[in-house]
């Protein structure tokens, strides 16, 4: 029986005993001192008395917690900023701070403490330094939570390279190659590029820059923007050379080059169309040594059985990472993103406003997560994208790149050389 009948039950056992009293009762009272007194009491009195009793203890009891009641309480008002909620089927958790009214009226901060503060295991970290200078390139590649490697471009021929043991960053190795990719499979291997040069992590060191060719004629510029290694046998490197014919007039092409273990091939150039378009390859994925799809803007191309093929697409791809041969999803600066599932590609579907979506990482079909540079970071279910949650506010520091090597963790790092780690052990 729960509180309203219990109550409604006690209150009709009252009324029924009201109810047998006679016209004119008879109550004797023992006062402490003095002879036996008598009182005539008429019912009307008495049923007075018993109402103002049973609304004493409604009262008490309908505000009591065992009803659910709760008493002189009200509900704060909550505003939440622009883009700040993050759909409830995704992992990553805002870090927005969320002003809630009061009864003194200050702004209250939800933003939740880094994972492992308080036992609270999932969500995005505060952002930490990597010991990293700031830089407008930057690069990140992480096998698990306890090993990444992150580097980043010093301005000129020059950069700094750093690895992570799961607890610190080690200090950062001053490098003659201005880092721009990294793509590690193992803590004894881990690929960097920078220009045309190539580093090469063996689980205690860097190689000294060494480099590997790309594409080169007279008059002309080139570098590699993305490297994508699936083994430590099997690399592949995309970039752009741009050739000079006379002092106004530039030819832009885009190539790609293998690396087998041992030594890069001799650049592949991937501008094969007959109108001699001019592009720019800016990203490569490869889930397998017999599969990589790169991108430039409105071609993409895919490796297989050790051969380029090279497709026109009206889309504007940008950004790719590839968790199998049939899927793949792209995103690019206006904030779109694109899937592959093996054949072609999606509709573009606007996920970020028009915001720069600079980096995405796909470790399988149904987790990926991408980040733009106004410091929100967005997470894809298998099925949708969640609203952007911002992760890297202030500071200096906008998300250039996000490497997640399972939906578990992942990490991005920021212009300003911080990493944010996002944990979900749920």
């Amino acid at each position: 029986m729960n509180t309203d009948e219990l109550l409604e039950s006690r209150i009709r056992r009252v009324f029924n005993s009201v109810a047998d009293i006679p016209v004119s009762t008879e109550i004797t009272i023992l006062p402490r001192v003095g002879p036996r007194r008598k009182y005539c009491i008429r019912p009307v009195v008495v049923a007075a008395v018993l109402f103002l009793a049973a609304a004493i203890i409604g009262t008490f009891l309908f505000a009591s917690p065992l009803h659910g009641g709760k008493a002189n309480t009200k509900q704060a008002a909550v505003r939440v900023p622009r883009r700040s909620v993050v759909a409830t089927s995704l992992p990553p958790v805002s870090r927005t701070s969320v002003a809630a009214s009061t009864p003194s009226g200050a702004a209250v901060s939800t933003v939740p403490p880094p994972p492992g503060a308080t036992g609270r295991e999932t969500g995005w970290s505060v952002p930490q330094s990597t010991g990293l200078p700031g830089s407008a390139q930057a690069a990140i590649s992480c096998l698990s939570a306890s090993f990444c490697a992150a580097g980043s471009d010093a301005g000129g021929p020059s950069g700094y390279l750093t690895t992570y043991n799961g607890t610190t960053w080690s200090d950062p190795t001053a490098v003659a190659s201005a880092i721009q990719s990294i793509s590690c499979v193992a803590p004894s291997f881990c690929m960097a590029m920078g220009g045309t040069d190539f580093l090469i992590y063996n689980g205690t060191a860097w190689t000294a820059p060494s480099n590997f060719g790309g594409a080169s004629s007279v008059n002309s510029e080139n570098s590699v923007d993305s490297v994508s290694c699936p083994s430590p046998s099997f690399c592949a490197a995309v970039g752009w050379y741009v050739t000079e014919s006379t002092t106004t007039s530039y030819a832009g092409y885009g190539y790609a080059d293998i690396y087998d273990g041992t030594s890069w091939s001799a650049p592949i150039n991937l501008n094969t169309d007959s109108g001699g378009s001019s592009f720019a390859v800016g990203s490569v994925s490869c889930s397998s040594s017999s599969f990589c799809l790169a991108t430039a803007g409105d071609y993409y191309f895919v490796y297989s059985d050790n051969n380029w093929t090279t497709y026109a697409t009206p889309d504007d791809l940008g950004q790719v990472s590839c968790a199998t041969e049939s899927f793949c999803i792209s995103v690019n600066d206006p904030g779109d993103s694109y899937t592959y599932d093996g054949s072609a590609w999606s509709a573009p579907k606007d996920i970020d406003g028009s915001d720069l979506l600079s980096s995405v990482s796909c470790p399988v079909a149904s987790f990926c997560a991408a980040v733009d540079g106004e410091g929100y970071a967005l997470a894809f279910n298998g099925r949708a994208w969640s609203a952007p949650s911002v992760i890297d506010g202030g500071g200096g520091g906008d998300p250039l790149s996000v490497s997640c090597p399972s939906a578990s963790f992942c990490a991005v790092l920021d212009l300003a050389g911080r990493v944010i780690t996002y944990r979900n052990t749920d």
